[in-house]
């Protein structure tokens, strides 16, 4: 399996990685997109791949209310590093607003526009904006897209399936109450990405603890349930999209 969204070099894991990556490993997976959410993680995450697994640099929307020219700069010399093979944490949230709505329409334009000349995929977070990430999007036809951690209607999942993107299915797909159960039912599988969001949104039994790429097997459980579908179908065909996504950097 691949987890396509841990956050390795978030601080909860400082000192930790090498055994966090051995537990990952001994679960059944065999890659981890490592994903930066500022430039310190996106710096650290360069830092600590020994593995070499892909990882993706960028700035969170939460995080955009300050950035600079300079900043932008700064990302834009980390995506040319080795390994790099996706921008990203980028992209809107009007669910929390942390960052003025225009600082992150700003910022989100520079990521994307970052991505289409590097020719890489872009991650990214759409809580409470998924119109408007998806309108925002059609100037940028050709872009490879993975929609993170997916809440959006049926109908935006369907306008982002007929785009080609990628939906990516983490923890949350295990609370009872998700919204997410349902709409994954109209997912097709070539186009579905697991990931953690570790350490965020650990899925039962672990919710509210620490979460880490060990537990994907949870949500490869759960998804193959809600599907009717045998786990090993699931497990390959998301690694292969994974594998098919990433492959720039292999």
């Amino acid at each position: 399996m691949i987890d396509t969204h841990c956050h390795l070099s978030h601080p909860n894991f400082k000192g930790k990685e090498r055994e966090i990556v051995q537990r990952a490993l001994e679960a059944g997976l065999y890659w981890l997109v490592i994903v930066g959410y500022d430039l310190i993680s996106s710096k650290r995450a360069i830092a600590i791949n020994h593995y070499h697994f892909p990882l993706a640099v960028g700035i969170h929307p939460h995080d955009t209310a300050d950035i600079t020219e300079k900043d932008l700069k700064t990302l834009e010399a980390l995506a040319q590093t080795e390994d790099v093979c996706a921008i990203g944490e980028t992209g809107l949230d009007f669910y929390r607003f942390f960052s003025p709505r225009d600082k992150q329409v700003e910022a989100f334009l520079f990521h994307l526009s970052l991505a289409q000349r590097r020719g890489i995929p872009v991650i990214i977070h759409s809580r409470g904006a998924v119109k408007e990430v998806l309108a925002i999007l059609k100037d940028f036809a050709n872009l490879k897209v993975v929609l993170h951690c997916f809440e959006g209607s049926k109908g935006e999942l369907m306008e982002a399936i007929d785009r080609g993107y990628y939906i990516g299915v983490a923890g949350n797909i295990t609370y009872s109450r998700s919204p997410v159960r349902e709409i994954v039912k109209y997912l097709p599988v070539d186009r579905m990405l697991l990931e953690t969001d570790s350490p965020y949104l650990a899925p039962q039994p672990f919710r509210g603890r620490n979460n880490e790429p060990t537990y994907l097997p949870y949500i490869a459980e759960n998804v193959a349930s809600l599907l009717d579908l045998p786990i090993e179908y699931i497990k390959e065909t998301t690694s292969y999209n994974a594998e098919k996504l990433f492959q720039r950097c292999r």
